[in-house]
């Protein structure tokens, strides 16, 4: 009986001391907190302008507490004012279309103001109008939306390329007529045929369609370079649509998709057609894999065309010169790495002028911008130079022959993932700060080039958009700032930004720690690491929208402590900081995050590191996995979605960009072959649609537990793709549950409905 009393009173210390986790009342607050209802609350949150031609002039549309507002901010005077009157315009605009739409809730769209600021376009459903503030009318503008669906518009407007049956027909928008310029392409060998699992939602209606054309104007309206597709030899991946649309019977449904290793493959051609007319000249590029394919840059007065060639595996690539009349080609720069160079941050451009070209290059250990002569291929001169990352071009003013540029980690004391937008001279000199606040940047420059907006905020500071000169990034105008009222009533606070070193006791690591809003220090809280490595991104937020509208944040209500980190081998850092990932995705980073997390622990003793789970949606599937194989002492609980759990059967060019050519080291970091190895409790999801990660690896992965005895959950979600299922309300609930039970040690309220 005494033995009975003990246990009895161990079980009511242990229930007690984890009170108030995991409850229902906790589930309530983690609903409140889930992006779709905190996104609602916070207002004034970006600034996207819509530059008017030939000015800095621009409009913009915001929600604000009346609802979605349209502002005009004037350059010459300097001035920011209601676009029109929403009140007039909506009752003018439901006479016109018979609609009852309200003023501060128009579903309209692609609001363009002209130069003389007199009228302006929009677009609603798929119909363009325009609006005259002075006569108060409302007209139909020619082009419908839906023609632009598997169709490319000129440069000067007046053409629109068509793709139809893997033919081109072209159109003649003054004279509304049409011409085919093709009539040999077919299923098997089309022009502009691309992958037919890139399918796109469109977020104005829901509705779901298939993009396929792709091909290049020329900057003159003149010529147009389009590949053409070899399908002779294509692969498919199939799903099981196991609840139809109509009908009883599962739906099978083939998309192409090539995996790492495959020989046989989609492959490539290209071609220059002549619209004036009709002429067609290949072009002596060597047929290749589709998805070694990139985009065509054209020179400013459509002399001559440039395309990056790839190889396998991606550690060489090409900077091909195309003379669009003859097809000839030449090679200028032959860039070869000992890892692979980064299509992701692929720039190129032309200076015509000067015979030279500004190319985009990790070669000198950091991503960075270089001066190249054009006709010699040689390089003339580094333009940025540090131990810092450029992130994008924003703009090169080829007169004065500067290079507008966003950069990260300049500023040795701010976070090296903060953006911000600089100014250097092509030969290096003149290297200028513009954006100075120490936050992360996004920045629009307007269209006459004198000066841009500036959006800016950090986890702990809503956005703040201002309007700046160029050439000094001084303030001409404020424009908004975040109204975070409504979220502090809520009970919202800022999640906390850390850093530590990671494994080699030297390298700053970054992360997020996400805490309950309901915080009591004296207890002790399991920790989740919520994970999505790799060589491309981050997962820790940056700014204010990231860190506010995340999983982890209702997550963390329920009485845990989130943590985000981004270890060694991940993007924006120097070159051999991401080289830890090149041929070894499987390392995903952990040994950095069990350093941070313990790290943190010493420093809040309510972090509990006997208790610990993980867990990741697509790559960080794979990593959330991968931490049971590697890492079974520290982490105890799993929850995995939509992971690809061997890089084989993942599609062929991201494995292939950051882990080589297929080898023995695919096997050696797969969750598959490795299964009898995984330990603790691992609950697997994928979606049965999913065409970017199919669910054949979750399954492959689940068989192959079954087969070393493993217990485990599997969750199939029907009808749902990699996308959809990650919003999924019952899949998030679904893991809220698993991570409550075997971390909290707490029943979870059964079948609780997200709201």
């Amino acid at each position: 009986m005494r033995k009975l009393y003990f246990v009895v009173f161990v079980k009511i210390l242990f229930m007690s001391a984890f009170f108030g986790q995991g409850t229902i009342k906790e589930y309530e607050n983690a609903s409140k907190f889930m992006g779709y209802n905190l996104s609602k609350l916070y207002y004034n949150q970006f600034v996207t302008p819509n530059w008017i031609e030939g000015s800095s002039s621009f409009s913009y549309v915001m929600n604000t507490r009346k609802g979605k507002e349209y502002f005009l901010v004037n350059a010459k005077t300097k001035s920011q004012n209601n676009a029109f009157s929403q009140e007039e315009f909506t009752q003018i605009l439901n006479l016109k279309l018979k609609s009852d739409y309200t003023a501060y809730d128009l579903p309209m769209s692609d609001v363009y103001f002209d130069a003389s600021l007199k009228s302006f376009t929009f677009s609603i459903d798929t119909i363009d109008y325009r609006y005259d503030l002075k006569l108060k009318t409302v007209n139909v503008e020619l082009i419908k939306k839906e023609d632009l669906i598997n169709s490319i518009l000129s440069p000067d407007s007046s053409k629109l390329l068509i793709w139809v049956n893997h033919n081109l027909i072209l159109k003649d928008l003054k004279t509304n007529k049409s011409v085919d310029l093709t009539s040999d392409g077919s299923e098997l060998n089309g022009y502009g045929s691309v992958g037919d699992w890139y399918e796109v939602i469109d977020q104005t209606n829901g509705e779901k369609y298939t993009y396929i054309l792709e091909a290049y104007w020329s900057s003159d309206s003149k010529r147009i370079i389009i590949p053409k597709f070899n399908r002779s030899k294509t692969l498919y991946m199939n799903l099981i649509q196991w609840e139809p649309e109509e009908g009883l019977r599962p739906h099978l449904k083939s998309y192409e998709r090539a995996m790492p290793g495959d020989t046989d493959l989609t492959t490539a051609t290209y071609c220059v057609i002549d619209v004036s007319n009709g002429k067609i000249t290949e072009i002596d590029i060597p047929s290749s894999p589709e998805f070694l394919g990139t985009y065509v840059y054209w020179s400013e007065n459509g002399s001559k065309a440039y395309k990056i060639d790839y190889e396998r595996g991606y550690t060489e690539r090409r900077i091909i010169e195309i003379n669009p009349t003859t097809g000839k080609t030449r090679i200028i720069v032959d860039e070869i790495a000992s890892t692979s160079v980064d299509v992701a941050m692929e720039f190129f451009q032309e200076i015509s002028k000067t015979n030279e070209f500004i190319w985009m290059s990790e070669q000198d250990g950091w991503n960075h911008l270089f001066l190249y002569d054009l006709t010699s291929g040689k390089m003339k001169n580094l333009i940025t130079k540090g131990d810092f990352v450029v992130r994008s071009v924003e703009w090169i003013d080829e007169v004065n022959r500067k290079v507008y540029f966003m950069a990260g980690g300049v500023n040795p004391n701010e976070d090296p993932y903060f953006k911000k937008l600089y100014v250097v001279n092509f030969d290096g000199s003149g290297f200028k700060l513009l954006s100075t606040e120490n936050a992360d940047h996004t920045v629009s420059i307007s269209k006459d080039h004198l000066s841009f907006v500036d959006n800016f905020s950090r986890i702990d500071q809503p956005n703040t958009a201002i309007f700046k000169k160029l050439k000094d990034g001084s303030e001409i105008l404020f424009i908004a700032k975040g109204d975070i009222d409504d979220l502090l009533k809520l009970g919202w606070s800022a999640p906390e930004s850390f850093k530590v070193k990671g494994r080699d006791g030297k390298t700053d690591i970054y992360g997020v720690i996400y805490k309950p809003f309901n915080f009591d220090p004296t207890k002790k809280h399991p920790v989740i690491d919520g994970t999505y490595s790799g060589p491309h991104t981050i997962r820790s937020p940056k700014t204010f929208r990231k860190a506010l509208i995340n999983d982890d944040v209702p997550l963390a209500q329920l009485g845990f402590i989130v943590m985000n980190i981004d270890g060694l081998g991940s993007a924006f850092r120097s070159k051999e900081f991401k080289n830890h990932s090149w041929e070894n995705l499987g390392d995903t980073g952990a040994e950095d995050h069990i350093i941070a997390i313990k790290e943190m622990a010493k420093k809040y003793s309510y972090i509990d590191t006997s208790r610990v789970g993980i867990y990741g949606h697509s790559a960080g599937g794979y990593d959330a996995v991968r931490a049971l194989i590697t890492h079974p002492e520290f982490y105890k609980v799993s929850v995995s979605s939509a992971g690809c759990h061997d890089l084989k059967i993942d599609k062929v060019w991201w494995p292939e960009h950051h882990m080589g050519v297929v080898g023995p080291h695919y096997d050696e970091q797969s969750n598959i072959v490795n299964a009898a190895k995984i330990q603790g409790k691992l609950l697997l999801v994928h979606g049965d649609l999913d065409n970017n990660v199919n669910p054949v690896a979750s399954l492959r992965l689940a068989a192959e537990m079954i087969e070393n005895n493993k217990d485990f959950d599997l969750l199939i979600v029907p009808g749902h793709d990699h996308y959809t299922l990650y919003n999924d309300k019952y899949f998030i609930r679904r893991r809220w549950d698993f991570f409550v039970d075997n971390l909290i040690g707490v029943e979870p309220p059964r079948e609780f409905l997200i709201k």
